[in-house]
């Protein structure tokens, strides 16, 4: 079935103004804009008045309740693809479509499916249009077990299918980059939260809970993460596509703060942020197969080549996500109830 329409928005309100980059060339495509990255890009790259579709797996998605041009269409069909794309006939992709980034989505073959063949037709798709910028959201978890701030060229030791799907993935855009001349890369985003995250998340757990002045359990104190702000990842995106020079045609980019924050750190911030007086609880949560201890991100490549350097705290992020779900107390997130997308 081809692409369908939604019906019409209200929209939020996303605040980068001290961050204003400029927009990239439309008609631009959001592809996975009924997740939590993908739906932030869109609703951005909308306020700011770029001509921007979303195109969402399923219609109706809690992300994009309301909005205007949102097409609904499963990656995985070709014939799907090929009509959105001689109908809006874009000249900027962000695909952020993907499957096997949550616990509960296990089916190896549908990782394999989405992540990496559906991409080789839409590339190709995108390599018959001469011009088009395309910008693929890679993960961290490409990396895998060497995953204490390795650079983009170091060895990868993916340890889950999702992993190798994505790594996959980032050897087909250096293909298309370097050898079939599509102006494309790969940017590998590190833990990002923020405004309408999946509720069994982390950070809208921890926050749930802090409104209610306690911490949830947690697993392993010494744990880290690299917690990066979804308006920073919202912004190497659009930086990606107006500042790719030809030289990096195909390449990958790590999208983090490069700062390592150990789970205990986090309890720390958001006790003191909010004011909470429980002591955090440790190992009590299973970890889970695929977690490392040690997980942060090597950032200079992106700050040298498209001049992307993350900006939010994350004391100032968790702030402004809690926020966030104070004034809107009936989204999934901040109610707790499923977002998994």
């Amino acid at each position: 079935m081809g692409p369908r329409s939604l019906p019409p928005p209200p929209a939020p309100q996303i605040d980068m103004s001290e961050h204003r980059v400029s927009l990239p060339e439309g008609p631009i495509v959001v592809t996975g804009a009924g997740g939590f990255v993908g739906s932030r890009l869109f609703k951005y790259l909308r306020e700011n008045g770029a001509d921007v579709w979303a195109l969402a797996h399923e219609p109706g998605d809690w992300r994009l309740a309301g909005f205007e041009r949102v097409l609904t269409a499963d990656i995985t069909d070709s014939q799907a693809m090929a009509a959105l794309f001689e109908r809006v006939a874009p000249r900027t992709v962000f695909h952020l479509a993907a499957y096997g980034a949550y616990s509960q989505q296990m089916d190896w073959r549908k990782i394999h499916a989405t992540n990496y063949l559906a991409l080789a037709d839409i590339l190709e798709m995108v390599a018959q249009r001469p011009g088009l910028t395309f910008v693929h959201a890679g993960s961290s978890s490409e990396y895998g077990l060497n995953s204490d701030a390795p650079a983009e060229d170091a060895p990868t030791e993916p340890n889950s299918h999702y992993a190798v799907s994505k790594l996959g993935a980032a050897g087909m855009l250096r293909y298309f980059g370097r050898v079939r001349g599509v102006r494309c890369c790969t940017l590998r985003l590190y833990a990002v939260y923020g405004p309408e995250e999946d509720s069994g998340r982390l950070i809208p757990t921890l926050l749930r809970a802090s409104l209610e002045g306690r911490l949830p359990p947690f697993v392993n104190p010494d744990i880290s993460r690299d917690f990066i702000h979804v308006d920073d990842v919202v912004r190497a995106f659009v930086t990606a596509a107006v500042n790719l020079a030809q030289k990096d045609w195909g390449t990958a980019f790590n999208i983090g703060t490069g700062i390592e924050t150990r789970i205990c750190d986090l309890a720390e911030i958001t006790r003191k942020v909010f004011g909470v007086r429980e002591a955090p609880q440790y190992g009590t949560l299973r970890q889970r197969d695929w977690d490392v201890t040690r997980w942060r991100a090597d950032t200079r490549r992106a700050a040298a080549h498209l001049d992307f350097r993350s900006s939010i705290p994350l004391a100032e992020g968790l702030a402004k996500t809690r926020d966030w779900m104070l004034q809107n107390p009936d989204s999934p997130t901040s109610k707790g109830s499923n977002s998994a997308t």
